[in-house]
């Protein structure tokens, strides 16, 4: 019963796409870049955006003054995705993380980083394939003269009752955060 459902779906999402081929267009922009991974991507409709930074100073203010994206990145029509965590549905940045300074709780979104665990190895930045993983000096300084780094990436504002400070200090409404597993909300977002 359960592969027939799955069958089913899977044949009304192809009739869906041979009835609307412009549809698949967006399946593959977001399987070539590398977004159908996933789970909230930060997205600006420069069509709309003013560039005023009111999105990266909520971040910052949000963060304690460091801000957890940079608003450059890949652009796809008028959007930019912004160098922002995807908070992937398989996220590759905690594997080899030694000591387990960043993960997800089960059935939440937000890949998080525990700063005071966090030793500054740099594997999660490394492994992140879109650079979403910054390493951020700390103040201090290593017996070695080197400064002290740790991993930062967004959060989801996880400490923000009212969500993503990205999101909801945008003036224009130009910054959203979607999903690319719903490719129905992908689809009325990116047209």
């Amino acid at each position: 019963e359960e592969m027939w459902k799955e069958m089913t779906a899977r044949l009304k999402q192809r009739g869906a796409v041979s009835r609307n081929p412009g549809s698949s267009e967006y399946l593959q922009m977001a399987m070539d870049t590398g977004l159908i991974h996933g789970e909230s991507v930060l997205l600006i409709d420069l069509s709309t955006c003013t560039r005023c930074d009111e999105c990266v100073r909520g971040c910052s203010d949000a963060h304690e003054g460091i801000p957890r994206f940079i608003r450059e990145g890949q652009k796809y029509r008028n959007w930019l995705v912004p160098t922002a965590c995807y908070q992937c549905s398989d996220p590759v940045c905690m594997m080899e993380c030694p000591t387990g300074a960043i993960t997800r709780d089960v059935g939440t979104l937000e890949v998080t980083i525990n700063e005071p665990t966090c030793i500054g190895c740099n594997n999660c930045a490394q492994r992140c394939p879109w650079s979403n993983i910054q390493m951020m000096e700390t103040g201090e300084i290593r017996p070695d003269g080197k400064p002290v780094e740790i991993a930062s990436k967004c959060d989801l504002c996880l400490t923000r009752p009212e969500g993503p400070a990205c999101v909801q200090m945008c003036p224009h409404g130009s910054a959203v955060r979607i999903s690319f597993k719903d490719m129905d909300r992908v689809i009325a977002t990116l047209k």
